[in-house]
């Protein structure tokens, strides 16, 4: 638990993986099953929180904070669907340093401020943008306050290797109080192969899959039109997954240090999967079906 009993959890994933429609969803899923939700966006986009929130663009805290070193972070703080919550952290700045201290800066804005009590909030979740993890937003992972970590992957090499990196970093800081994986939570589940994937990167790097999602056009019209799939484009199966999915999160126990990839197993994991795709590729072009 955190800050007087407070859940702070982050997603992370590549971009593209769906981080945002997950946390905004999920967000949603707990506010509904009871809780109170502040849903924290880590990114460039000023409209990265947009599936569940209907207020045109949000002013960000970095902004506020370049105007006003006394800045609040009340003041950027936005209520959404089913009272969720929404804050903005904003762009940092272009330089690679000053881009390390601000997202940490607004990250102890945030936590420092008291915003979490007086908004009598149970869960803090962050979504943290940027493509790799060896990225910039992931200075969160060593100077943040999260308890667990859930990365966001599809079944494609480029996401594994995303993941492991993330994992090794993670593992890297296990020993000096950084956050741990609470588990990873596959999107576009499409291709016949896809749970496969994820369920061997998983069971090598001793972690655990707590969700699978297809890839879903709902979810993916709903994102667009502003909405979560709880909200005016309703998938039965969508929402009962988000349901669960917060079940499992509300009632997660201890996250754990994964068991990343070196990177001799990294290349061999790849080789194999690639081998795979491309019986497969020979199987259906044969007509024989995967």
């Amino acid at each position: 638990m955190g800050t007087a009993g407070i859940k702070l959890i982050a997603f992370y994933g590549r971009n593209g993986v769906g981080k945002t429609a997950i946390s905004a969803n999920l967000s949603v899923a707990l506010a509904l099953a009871g809780y109170r939700v502040l849903l924290v966006s880590c990114g460039c986009k000023s409209d990265s929180v947009a599936s569940s929130r209907r207020n045109g663009t949000i002013s960000t805290l970095l902004e506020l904070m370049r105007e006003c070193s006394s800045a609040s972070p009340d003041e950027v703080v936005q209520g959404g669907f089913a009272g969720v919550f929404h804050l903005e952290t904003g762009a940092p700045p272009a330089d690679r340093v000053n881009s390390d201290l601000s997202i940490i800066a607004a990250v102890q804005c945030i936590n420092e401020s008291g915003l979490f009590e007086r908004l009598k909030l149970d869960y803090v979740i962050y979504n943290v943008q940027g493509d790799e993890a060896g990225g910039h937003f992931t200075v969160p992972v060593r100077k943040g306050p999260f308890q667990s970590i859930f990365t966001v992957m599809s079944a494609e090499l480029r996401s594994v290797r995303a993941a492991n990196s993330l994992f090794e970093q993670i593992r890297q800081q296990s020993g000096n109080g950084g956050a741990r994986v609470g588990g990873i939570i596959a999107n576009f589940m499409d291709a016949p192969y896809s749970r496969s994937l994820i369920d061997d990167f998983a069971e090598k790097t001793a972690t655990n899959v707590l969700a699978y999602f297809p890839r879903s056009f709902q979810l993916q019209n709903s994102e667009v039109q502003g909405k979560t799939v709880f909200e005016g484009i309703t998938d039965t199966l969508l929402v009962e997954e988000f349901g669960r999915l917060a079940l499992k999160i509300a009632t997660h126990g201890d996250s754990l240090v994964p068991r990343p990839l070196n990177s001799d197993d990294v290349w061999k994991f790849s080789m194999k999967w690639n081998t795979r795709f491309a019986e497969m590729e020979t199987a259906e072009g044969a007509g024989a079906g995967i």
